[in-house]
């Protein structure tokens, strides 16, 4: 049950990194138009004819940093990236 839960935060949060691509890529577009920057003059027409692939790198780059700043956790707050092959030892 832990494993469907996990799988559908990771789901949740690669969506949200996706709409979030979406709404910069479609934000930079229209601002990029309006203000002539030499930038967009210069490297607006690339995102203009890739934008499928310019909102995936970018959903792939805010999901890879969203993983770095908040790192998945299981039901006791514990990062969940190995967090039970750890056992206390105690020494004698």
């Amino acid at each position: 049950m832990e494993r469907k839960e996990n799988k559908r935060d990771t789901a949740v949060r690669l969506a949200c990194c996706a709409v979030i691509a979406l709404i910069i890529c479609y934000g930079a577009e229209k601002l990029g138009e309006g203000l002539r920057l030499p930038l967009w003059e210069e490297y607006g027409h690339l995102l203009k004819e890739n934008k499928v692939q310019a909102v995936a790198i970018l959903a792939a780059l805010l999901f890879g940093a969203s993983l770095a700043l908040f790192p998945p956790q299981d039901e006791e707050g514990h990062e969940a990236c190995g967090a039970e092959a750890y056992t206390q030892v105690e020494c004698e």
